[in-house]
């Protein structure tokens, strides 16, 4: 795997500064000038990406996302150049089929697929050919595919549009696109499905859709089967019917292990639909995924295992920061996750050889694919899905009482351990909670391995000073433990997430640590001695009150290892259990407002609600209640007076009175309750109204405003432009200074081969002189012996 050099960067984010700044020229005067500089700049960026550079681009680049910030108001503008709108669909679509984040940025935040349609209008208007509709149509497929896509009214011209392309004779060379389109517009809003079965032409579509389960193409075939699921019921239950289900399975699986490779994302939509069909989404009081009635037999069938391991070596064959290879790990999960396939999966997976093409097995790539740095995936959860799916599979070669050095060198499975073991977890990156994802997931891979032969090499790697710093770390720098001290009302402070997953850890540990401590003495002591940490407590009560179904397990196992301690402060860890009731309540009861409003009013409710205590709210609750059936009885006594049910002779009159007389006085309370509410509503209106007033005489002042407004924003545009041209400056400067330390090199070795040839020609001159002496000397000889 290639590794992207500094300067490479450097060259990308000036690239994209200068798109920025052209793109920003362009929008204010689309010129001819404007267009070929932007035309220019964007064929550079479109050379100069790669797969390494895109994946580590995030929602931080921002250079990037000012460029891309201006795609939506570039394609809108119906004077852009043809030229440009195409380089802008390059660019674009090379960003999001290799990056997620920015995919779904650009999908739900910026509402990119509004104006990509109104491009596609254009397109098909102006008659720019096949390969440009193309090209925008692969753009809104990769769009749509995000869940969170943002439809508007211009959906409904979109799904007429591809239905009209769908149901066309002769075939369009664009129909796979568009059925893909539909395909993922039905799966991600039941309003779109609904449209497409009002629509005039539905019975003719529905017609076409089944016909094109029979075609050549594997991405039209599953996104027909997509579709029928969605939309034809009658259809639907004759090919999910039990009798030809597992004809649909087999279908399925072989568009999922073969792909397509004239269309894109046949994998995603093929491991989506496998999913829906065998792991149901009802919701269920357990944890465990529920297997559905049409996946039930999916073991039964005989190319079952073939399909397993077919769609596992596809972790081998590609490339593992794709999202194609996270579609093919969440398959696997989803399927490891059921009770009734987990191991059948697993041992299939574990049975796939190496072969001449393919010369490593499932297993060892799962390994790689899990050691594979945060920035160099297109999704950061690809190494961490890894992770889970290889200890899906250690799991049951334990259980199965096999080998685990069989299927997979120690050496890999110690340096994995040891790598995410050793990893600085930094609280103030992004990729913490990364980290601590990952971290967990190694600990439970070293658990898993300590029962078996490799537990000698894990824990060479995992020692107990090792546990100690992970464990410290936490403890000391975990903001849950200040928070869970804190009182309820109190606890007002925003946690962040790599804290809710740094509990996660601390509980894995101790898990490993259990297991360990009868293996190691260090590991022992270590695990003793955290369990005696008063600092675990919090945790564990946060754990057990906030945490999910696993998180929840862990924390209960946890604690009944710390009871063995008869110094354990159950008491308090049950006080925090409580009081994460109470917060809970309070936030509930937290009015909207609080969040939005000015500062005084939340100061005034959270001071109102402070001064109510628990003792004050059951009191006032019990003579609710005691009223309300007080009034009850009355009322049903003077009922059955009125009905003769009791006669009014068997009651004496003072009774009578007595009884008219309490249900008055119950009436007059609750006129003065509701007066008083009355009052307090008014108070409240009050001050609302001077909440209000105080607003328009603080910051009503609108002339200053406006002026401090704009020279505010003059401010800030000055700014911008001096930060460009400081960027640019930078630039220059570099490339100056590169240069003349190139020039620099360049003389330094001129200089050295100068010397070289100088000392070389003192030698020569030496030897020479040494030729010429001698040649003297035997001129002499020779003389003397002619005068003799």
């Amino acid at each position: 795997m290639n590794v992207m050099s500094s300067s490479s960067v450097s060259n990308l984010e000036s690239l994209f500064l200068r798109a920025a700044t052209t793109a920003s020229r362009f929008v204010e005067s689309p010129n001819a000038e404007n267009t070929t500089q932007l035309n220019d700049i964007l064929g550079q960026i479109i050379r100069s990406l790669t797969i390494d550079s895109t994946v580590r681009f995030s929602l931080h680049s921002h250079n990037l996302i000012a460029l891309i910030q201006y795609a939506p108001a570039i394609l809108s503008a119906n004077s852009t150049a043809p030229t440009t709108r195409s380089k802008i669909y390059q660019l674009l679509f090379h960003l999001s089929m290799n990056n997620t984040r920015l995919r779904r940025y650009m999908s739900s935040d910026l509402e990119l697929c509004e104006p990509v349609f109104h491009s596609l209008k254009l397109s098909i208007s102006e008659q720019l050919g096949p390969q440009n509709l193309i090209d925008i149509l692969r753009l809104m497929q990769a769009l749509t595919y995000e869940k969170c896509v943002t439809l508007g009214v211009w959906a409904n011209d979109l799904i007429s549009f591809l239905m009209s392309e769908i149901c066309q004779e002769p075939e369009p060379e664009w129909m796979p696109y568009c059925i893909a389109i539909l395909c993922n517009l039905a799966s991600r809003s039941k309003s779109v499905c609904n449209r497409i079965k009002k629509s005039s032409s539905y019975k003719p579509f529905s017609r076409r859709v089944m016909k094109l389960l029979a075609h050549d193409s594997r991405i039209v075939v599953v996104s027909s089967l997509v579709l029928i699921g969605y939309l034809e019921e009658k259809i639907r239950d004759m090919v999910y019917c039990s009798k030809n289900i597992h004809e649909t399975f087999q279908c399925v699986f072989n568009v999922l292990t073969m792909g397509d490779g004239d269309c894109l994302m046949t994998r995603h939509i093929a491991s989506d639909l496998l999913r829906r069909l065998v792991v149901s989404d009802t919701p269920t009081i357990s944890s465990v995924p529920v297997i559905t009635s049409t996946g039930k037999d999916i073991m039964s069938y005989s190319f079952f295992p073939r399909c397993i391991q077919q769609t596992a070596e596809l972790l081998v064959a590609l490339d593992p920061r794709l999202e194609e290879s996270t579609k093919i790990y969440d398959l696997l999960l989803a399927f490891c996750s059921l009770p009734q396939l987990q191991s059948p999966t697993c041992s299939e997976i574990l049975k796939c050889p190496p072969t001449e093409n393919r010369l490593t097995t499932p297993i060892i790539a799962i390994a790689e694919t899990a050691s594979i740095a945060v920035d160099s995936v297109v999704d950061e959860m690809i190494p961490i899905r890894a992770l889970k799916l290889l200890t899906f599979l250690l799991k049951e070669i334990v259980d199965v009482n096999d080998r685990i050095l069989v299927h997979i060198a120690s050496e890999q499975i110690a340096q994995l351990i040891e790598v995410s073991g050793k990893t600085t977890i930094d609280s103030g990156r992004e990729t913490a909670t990364f980290e601590c994802k990952r971290l967990t997931e190694a600990l439970r891979i070293a658990e898993i391995c300590c029962m078996d032969e490799l537990r000698n090499d894990v824990l060479d790697v995992m020692t107990a000073q090792l546990c100690a710093h992970i464990a410290e770390f936490q403890l000391v720098s975990n903001p849950i433990i200040l928070q869970m001290s804190r009182p309820p009302v109190q606890r007002t402070d925003h946690i962040p997430n790599w804290s809710i997953h740094g509990v996660a850890v601390i509980l894995q540990l101790l898990k490993l640590l259990a297991v360990a401590k009868d293996l190691s003495r260090s590991h022992k002591e270590r695990y003793w001695k955290l369990l005696k940490d008063e600092r675990l407590i919090p945790l564990l009560g946060y754990a057990i009150a906030y945490g999910e179904a696993q998180m929840v397990s862990s924390a209960l196992e946890i604690y009944t290892h710390c009871a063995q301690h008869h110094t354990f402060n159950s008491r308090w860890l049950g006080d925090l259990v409580a009081s994460c009731s109470i917060a809970k309540r309070l936030q509930e009861v937290a009015s909207p407002a609080n969040t939005t409003g000015s500062a005084s009013l939340t100061r005034d409710r959270r001071s109102l609600r402070d001064s109510i205590s628990p003792q004050d709210t059951d009191i006032q609750s019990m003579i609710k209640t005691e009223d309300r059936e007080t009034m009850k009885a009355i009322d049903e006594i003077l009922q059955k007076v009125r009905t003769n049910e009791i006669q009014a002779k068997d009651l004496k009159t003072s009774e009578m009175l007595l009884t008219y007389e309490r249900k008055i006085a119950l009436m007059q309370d609750r006129e003065r309750e509701l007066e008083m509410l009355v009052k307090a509503k008014d108070q409240a209106l009050q001050h609302n109204e001077r909440l209000r007033q105080q607003y328009k005489n603080g910051f009503g002042r609108t002339e200053q405003n406006e002026e401090e407004r704009t020279l505010l924003r003059k401010s800030v545009e000055e700014n911008e432009k001096l930060k460009e041209a400081n960027a640019m400056l930078r630039i220059e400067t570099d490339a100056v200074r590169r240069a003349l330390e190139e020039r620099n090199e360049a003389l330094k070795k001129e200089l050295i081969q100068i010397r070289q040839e100088c000392t070389d020609l003192n030698t020569e001159i030496v030897e020479e002189r040494e030729l010429v002496v001698a040649a003297r000397n035997l001129s002499d000889d020779l003389k003397k012996k002619l005068h003799l």
